[in-house]
């Protein structure tokens, strides 16, 4: 049975989402980023999908949420790396939208390409946090 967050986390959430993300077409395509702007406090870093074989996501954090932002142009899915390492699917997003998504700190979550490739990794933090998805892999 699925678990669900408290509503005001999920306002909380929504708040965030809808107050520090706020994505501009015209400067996205001057750049070629997505210009999104947020107090850099609440972003969690990208890390490289290559180190996903080794990361497994821990139990007993704070509850939290993550709020994922759709920088790609395309369509990506998000999927948590259970204990065992196991992915489970959780949501899509659609181009330049964002998804709130209950988690705990310690939970890992991986973001893929509609095509499956994945793209960054991400570990929930206690507060409640940004997850920035881009085009480019983060490496390092």
């Amino acid at each position: 049975m699925p678990v669900y967050p408290p509503p005001a986390l999920l306002l909380a959430a929504l708040i965030v989402s809808m107050s520090a993300c706020v994505t501009n077409d015209q400067a996205r395509s001057q750049s070629g980023e997505c210009n999104v702007y947020s107090d850099q406090r609440t972003r969690l870093r990208a890390f490289d999908p290559y180190l996903l074989p080794n990361l497994r996501s821990t139990g007993g954090g704070d509850e939290t949420a993550i709020v994922f932002v759709n920088c790609t142009g395309s369509e990506i899915s998000y999927y948590w790396i259970d204990r065992d390492g196991v992915e489970r699917y959780y949501g899509r997003i659609e181009p330049e939208s964002d998804a709130i998504q209950h988690s705990f700190e310690g939970h890992i979550w991986v973001v893929k390409t509609g095509d499956g490739v994945n793209l960054s990794v991400f570990r929930a933090s206690r507060a409640m946090s940004l997850a920035f998805v881009t085009p480019e892999t983060p490496r390092g």
